[in-house]
């Protein structure tokens, strides 16, 4: 089994046993997967579409046959039984605008809190090993340019903002809550308006109902100077002590550096 995970009981994250010929189907936010195993074969169709208000069906199985042209074949050699369920971040960075425009003063700090909607992952399972197949979005997402025109990248614009409290972000199961701490070490006061989040650097924990990731530290020195961007190695002090659902697809080197232009919009 991947990473050796025992998934919460009420986790919608699981390993999942298929009996031949059946199909079934799991729901979270705007994705709707539908998977069937035949023989040495797995057929996969997912539909993600926004919704006002996203329902969680989980597992479950359907009569409801998918579209044809939306099916994906996965062939195998030797039966895999059971399909795992699993968190995984989106595969590019991760920009989200602050719910006010924030102001920090010379000398002080503040921190965010960032709801990211989670991907999908689906790999077929049995005792001895695991064969990742395929991702998807839990929901659409917009594309976003961060940077200058000179440096800069292609990412996702999140539709929802980067807050003060956990609380005003929610709990949603198919969304992970990310704390970010500013440091504004400049005689002059920061502007906050974007926040860029490099999702391959975070790992996925959950405790209770919430899912987490590790906390990022940003500490600003100034235009023109270096200024520190660091992501923690562990779980954040507000998630108690959760179970580790994802490790980061990439550890960021220790006190990774980024030299700033004048605008949040540039800064991590």
């Amino acid at each position: 089994m991947s990473e050796n995970i025992n998934y919460p009981l009420d986790s919608i994250w699981n390993i999942y046993g298929c009996e031949e010929n059946a199909a079934y189907r799991w729901q979270v936010g705007h994705v709707n997967l539908w998977i069937k195993r035949i023989g040495l074969d797995w057929l996969i169709a997912s539909e993600t579409r926004p919704v006002d208000n996203p329902v969680s069906a989980y597992w479950s199985v359907t009569d409801n046959e998918p579209c044809e042209k939306s099916l994906q074949r996965w062939s195998f050699s030797e039966k895999y039984d059971h399909i795992e369920v699993a968190p995984c971040m989106p595969d590019r960075p991760l920009v989200v605008k602050t719910h006010l425009l924030t102001s920090l003063p010379p000398g002080g700090q503040a921190t965010f809190y960032v709801s990211i909607p989670l991907w999908v992952s689906l790999s077929a399972v049995r005792k001895t090993d695991t064969v990742a197949m395929t991702k998807h979005s839990s929901q659409t997402l917009s594309n976003t340019w961060f940077g200058n025109h000179d440096e800069g990248e292609f990412c996702y614009a999140l539709k929802t903002s980067a807050v003060r409290t956990g609380a005003e972000a929610g709990v949603e199961p198919h969304r992970a809550l990310c704390p970010v701490v500013i440091y504004n070490k400049e005689d002059i006061p920061l502007p906050v308006q974007k926040i860029c989040i490099r999702a391959k650097h975070l790992s996925i924990y959950q405790c209770g109902k919430q899912t987490w990731t590790n906390r990022i530290s940003v500490t600003f020195k100034g235009n023109g100077k270096s200024s520190k961007v660091e992501y923690d190695a562990l779980p954040p002090s507000e998630a108690g002590s959760p179970i580790l659902l994802k490790t980061a697809e990439e550890k960021s080197e220790s006190g990774l550096i980024h030299t700033l232009g004048q605008s949040f919009v540039d800064l991590f």
